[in-house]
């Protein structure tokens, strides 16, 4: 007897139905190509400039005075030589922060930050001879100003005068000064005063800062500085809008003592150095053309 094997409809449409579902599901699998994962392109890394490297230097003055400062080279020659002038019974170190924060910055400057005659670093002259700020007199102060100058000239020299412009910057009586050099010196492209006092040790500032007014200038003190006060407000006058103008709380004097304060007297010269960096000289009659012109 043959035995049948018997089907139910219901169980071969299942079986159909089975089928087809499995086969359409690995056909649609097998036609779905896989999402291409997002790629983020990654910015290559700069890396950071190094700050200029501080390099101890001396040079001479025109009477043949030796001066010790440090030199911030800017690895450009045509960026503009920065010098710093501290304040008198003072030395380099007032000015040393903002140096070394300079010399790490964005825009570089061939900064000069150096001891004056008589201070820090800066005590021998001709012969066995020991220059100290404690004998100098009132008539003395004038000889300051040669430092100043020598300076601006080392700094230059060493962009073999490709430098675009010098900047001045002066602490209290070094703020005179500071004044004084930028009106003999055709390069000077701005001036900063710090402190500045009337006439500390009989040496006038009103004068000076006349004969550069129509340069840029930072004019900055405490207004509770009884010496700076009122020269401040005077300079401010003076130099209209060319002037930026900073007034501290407090009687803090000079850059030293507005920094030790907590006064913000750095970060603002910054900015304001940043304001003057691409200034060009201006054609403008120099103190000793005034001379010249009175004889």
């Amino acid at each position: 007897m043959r035995s049948r094997l018997w089907v139910s409809p219901f169980g071969l449409s299942l079986v159909v139905l089975c089928g087809c579902s499995s086969g359409d599901h690995a056909s649609s699998s097998a036609q779905r190509s896989p999402e291409p994962s997002a790629s983020v392109a990654k910015t290559p890394e700069v890396p950071p400039v190094p700050p200029s490297q501080a390099q101890e230097v001396s040079f001479e003055t025109s009477d043949k005075i030796p001066l010790s400062g440090t030199l911030y080279r800017a690895g450009d020659d045509t960026a503009p030589v920065l010098v710093f002038v501290h304040r008198f019974r003072g030395d380099r170190k007032e000015w040393e922060p903002l140096a070394d924060k300079l010399a790490g910055g964005e825009k570089r400057f061939n900064i000069v930050n150096f001891d004056l005659r008589g201070h820090g670093q800066s005590v021998s002259a001709s012969g066995k001879k020991r220059l100290d700020w404690s004998t100098m007199k009132p008539k003395d102060m004038s000889a300051f100003v040669l430092d100043v100058r020598a300076a601006i000239a080392f700094g230059t020299s060493k962009t073999a005068g490709k430098a675009r412009g010098v900047v001045v910057v002066g602490s209290s009586l070094g703020a005179a000064f500071a004044a004084r050099a930028a009106s003999l010196e055709p390069k000077v492209t701005a001036v900063a005063l710090v402190s500045p006092g009337a006439a500390i040790e009989g040496f006038d500032v009103y004068r000076p800062f006349a004969d550069v007014r129509m340069l840029p200038s930072f004019i900055a003190g405490a207004k509770d500085d009884n010496v700076s006060r009122e020269p401040v407000t005077s300079l401010a006058q003076m130099a209209k809008d060319l002037g930026t103008v900073k007034v501290y709380d407090g009687k803090a004097h000079g850059a030293l003592g507005l920094s030790q304060e907590g006064d913000p007297i750095f970060a603002d010269l910054t900015d304001w150095l940043r304001t003057v960096y691409d200034a060009a000289p201006k054609d403008r009659a120099l103190f000793s053309d005034r001379k010249e012109a009175k004889r």
